[in-house]
């Protein structure tokens, strides 16, 4: 087996429903997500069985997933919706279930009353999965149905050091989490970076602040929110210089180009980078949900956050590896040329 694989959202849904259906130890899963239907049932019958056989099964989900409906939620919060509410009926039911099998089921960042009526607020945006301390995968799928119909991707990996890294930060949710962000070598040419969720603070994005400013010719930018900020800021500047920007998003309709307030971060940067030949600006054909900065194909940071500042505003808890290892750039290069090359 090599050690990372590069894998679409349906090839990490057979991954892991494998690994988890022969797991010995445990599989501990934490999700921003988690949603009743559709593969997502599938994954649930085998905790429910694995629990059952004293397996050591383990869930992170953040209350955020209560208000999603149909692979959206409601960025301010008026009153309810019925359908809103029945379907998160659904949904206890479903934890109900896995925690009667002896699921540990957590959930991450019950709201304060600000955070109810603004659910981005402070929210566990956090996606791994881990199965017996021996395989793992990290990216931006999440378990509701419309994750698997995204453009995504999930980074599997045997790397012991990569895992170990997973490990520690798995139970550092709620009163457990770290007081500042972190980093943590894990081997020669990879870091595993922490947001611990202070309020207007991203030891992530101030990584890929750095990481562009070494770009010499090229820029991959994949993520469904486009650069804002000062990432955007920086991108114009090195345009200047010859430093060629790539950046791939979402379709057209997506709401984040639709829908007011984004929409206004959106057209402001279509102004800014109009005529500018050394920026491309790619709509995918279907919502893009990849998290994925490339620097001249030697530096590479993937994970859970989408690279927008605004994210660190509000206190997100992310998790991101940057890396040079080469097996791994090979790896984004192949998913690259397969999955989204326009």
């Amino acid at each position: 087996m090599n050690t990372f694989e590069i894998q679409s959202t349906l090839d990490f849904f057979q991954s892991f429903t494998l690994y988890a259906t022969g797991a010995k130890k445990s599989i501990w899963i934490q999700t921003m997500n988690f949603d009743p239907g559709i593969y997502i049932d599938e994954i649930v019958s085998i905790l429910i069985k694995a629990a059952k056989k004293g397996i050591d099964v383990r869930i992170n989900v953040d209350w955020l997933a209560e208000r999603f409906y149909r692979g959206r939620y409601a960025i301010v919060y008026i009153k309810k919706d019925p359908l809103v509410e029945a379907f998160n009926r659904k949904r206890q039911e479903m934890y109900t279930l896995l925690r009667s099998a002896g699921v540990k089921l957590t959930l991450t960042n019950k709201p304060n009353l600000f955070a109810y009526f603004f659910p981005s607020y402070k929210r566990n945006h956090i996606k791994m999965f881990i199965v017996d301390n021996k395989i793992a995968w990290v990216g931006g799928v999440n378990l509701m149905k419309d994750s698997f119909e995204n453009l995504d991707l999930m980074v599997k990996t045997a790397d012991k050091s990569m895992i170990h890294a997973l490990i520690d930060q798995f139970p550092r949710v709620n009163g457990g989490r770290r007081v500042h962000d972190y980093i943590t070598k894990c081997n020669i040419d990879t870091s595993f970076m922490v947001d611990s969720g202070r309020y207007g603070k991203s030891l992530i994005y101030q990584d890929v602040l750095k990481t562009v400013e070494k770009a010499k010719k090229s820029i991959l930018f994949i993520s469904q929110f486009p650069p804002d900020g000062l990432l955007q800021k920086k991108i114009i500047e090195l345009s200047r210089k010859g430093v060629k920007t790539t950046i791939i998003t979402s379709h057209r309709n997506d709401f984040v180009f639709t829908s007011f307030p984004q929409n206004v971060l959106y057209n402001i940067l279509r102004f800014k980078i109009n005529n500018n030949s050394n920026i491309k600006l790619i709509h995918f054909s279907k919502k893009v949900h990849i998290k994925l900065l490339i620097v001249d194909f030697k530096h590479v940071v993937f994970g859970s956050h989408n690279f927008s500042q605004l994210g660190g505003l509000f206190g997100t808890e992310e998790i991101a590896f940057h890396t040079t290892n080469t097996e791994l750039i090979s790896g984004f290069k192949k998913f690259i040329a397969t999955h989204i090359d326009t």
